[in-house]
């Protein structure tokens, strides 16, 4: 809990695994530039602000994991950020806006999932990678948004409307409609 007000800042270029958990309470945006591939919040975070990600480099991956409740929109602007099950975005109310060619949604959950209460942004060459299951909601193309597998092996499936710009396959594991 941030009590006063005020943004919170996540930073971490760790090269070991860092783990935050327990609840967390947004009384301000939570802004991260983490840099590594292995930062996870393990704990539900709810307020109502964002979460927002700009790492320096594309390799950056937050990962949100917990059953999250906040109702602030998701926004990465540069890096990663990875959620392990449809709960992990928080509220649908302001929806998750990927941007930029090196910024990517990962859906990690390695059981099928169905995700379908997400408002969805690609905007300027973003990119969604999935490990197992299916994106039902709408996904908003501003520009190019690509669709693909996380891992070779792996399969990537979109059965929501796609509307506005074009959509390409990040990978041949890529299935969109039903």
């Amino acid at each position: 809990d941030n009590g006063g007000g005020a943004d919170v800042f996540l930073s971490g270029t760790a090269t070991g695994a860092a783990n935050l958990s327990g609840s967390i309470t947004l009384r301000g945006d939570l802004r991260s530039d983490w840099t590594a591939s292995n930062g996870r919040v393990s704990g539900s975070i709810s307020g109502d602000y964002g979460i927002y990600q700009h790492a320096p480099s594309s390799s950056g991956l937050l990962r949100l994991w917990g059953a999250n409740t906040f109702t602030g929109p998701l926004v990465c602007t540069q890096g990663r950020v990875g959620v392990n099950s449809p709960a992990g975005f928080g509220s649908s109310a302001s929806g998750t806006t990927i941007v930029g060619s090196n910024s990517a949604l990962v859906l990690e959950s390695t059981t099928p999932a169905v995700y379908s209460d997400e408002a969805l942004t690609l905007r300027g060459g973003a990119t969604m990678l999935m490990r197992s299951g299916e994106w039902a909601s709408e996904i908003v193309l501003d520009g190019v948004g690509r669709v693909g597998a996380w891992f070779d092996n792996e399969s990537a499936a979109v059965s929501g409307k796609l509307t506005g710009g074009r959509f390409d396959r990040a990978s041949a594991e890529s299935r969109v409609g039903g």
